[in-house]
């Protein structure tokens, strides 16, 4: 089965780069790490029945709205994340620096991955 905590793995080699495609992969991959592991944690936790289909904005949506003020923190990270893989995958000219970016992406990655696995 994939570890989808390999795709951070792939995100930190990839900052090393500094051409564009790099960077906005970075970011992509970062959050794909981050949204896997979210998912696996609301399926694990039952927070949605099992014949619901998940989707990106479905898994923030449903930590963000959680009682738990951790798992709500959580969800409003990751969205923010969301938000910005959707410029790097998807807006041809990147707002904001780039560079940054990345980076902060990578950073934000590992401390939420660090966050769901604390969750209850």
């Amino acid at each position: 089965m994939f570890d989808w905590e390999d795709y951070l793995s792939l995100a930190r080699r990839l900052a090393t780069e500094s051409d564009e495609a790099a960077r906005r992969s970075t970011i992509s991959r970062a959050y794909y790490a981050v949204y896997h592991a979210a998912s696996d944690y609301v399926r694990s936790r039952t927070l949605v029945p099992s014949t619901r289909r998940l989707n990106h904005r479905l898994v923030w949506e449903i930590l963000i709205n959680d009682q738990d003020a951790d798992r709500s923190m959580v969800g409003r990270r990751g969205r923010v994340l969301r938000d910005v893989r959707v410029d790097a995958d998807y807006r041809a000219r990147f707002p904001g620096n780039l560079a940054r970016k990345s980076r902060d992406a990578v950073a934000e990655a590992q401390a939420l991955l660090d966050l769901i696995d604390a969750l209850p």
